[in-house]
């Protein structure tokens, strides 16, 4: 389960990564931020392999003082499935996006695409991943609200707003 919160933590410091090299090269900031989501994504696709070929299941929970017990997250054999899933297409996503901007968009005006993305796809891995109600809102509420963002991100451009 450790290699699961790792590859979580990964792809949230590659969105910011995005937002802390935001001014310096094209080149350098891309390839952080491509490195950190590709580990992320490999170690949450390979702990949910691990989970798929022993059969066990395994969750890791947080104790807290709010309303709704423990907050418990956990692979199985069924969310496995949808974490390889969500991991392989977000991670094709995020490459090829941050290859394929279109014309117009500058390194400075991409961090923020780049940090919602990731955060999207973390939110989406812990909605497979939820045990507990509160954990499974929390990442749902989440995922909805940067869906929303990555759609109004460029709201300004006439051909976005169609």
């Amino acid at each position: 389960m450790s290699l699961f919160l790792l590859g979580l933590g990964l792809i949230l410091g590659a969105g910011v990564s995005a937002v802390f090299a935001r001014d310096s090269t094209r080149g350098s900031s891309d390839l952080l931020y491509d490195a950190l989501l590709i580990v992320g994504c490999g170690a949450c696709a390979i702990a949910a392999e691990q989970v798929l070929r022993s059969g066990v299941a395994a969750s890791a929970s947080v104790a807290t003082t709010m309303p709704g017990g423990r907050w418990i997250i956990g692979i199985d054999a069924l969310s496995a499935v949808f974490v390889i899933a969500v991991v392989g297409v977000g991670l094709a996503c995020a490459v090829v996006g941050v290859h394929d901007r279109p014309r117009g968009v500058t390194r400075g005006s991409a961090w923020f695409t780049q940090l919602t993305f990731a955060v999207l796809i973390a939110s989406m891995v812990l909605v497979a991943a939820a045990r507990t109600i509160v954990v499974f809102l929390s990442a749902g509420e989440i995922m909805a609200i940067t869906s929303y963002l990555l759609i109004v991100t460029r709201h300004e451009d006439a051909d976005v707003r169609r």
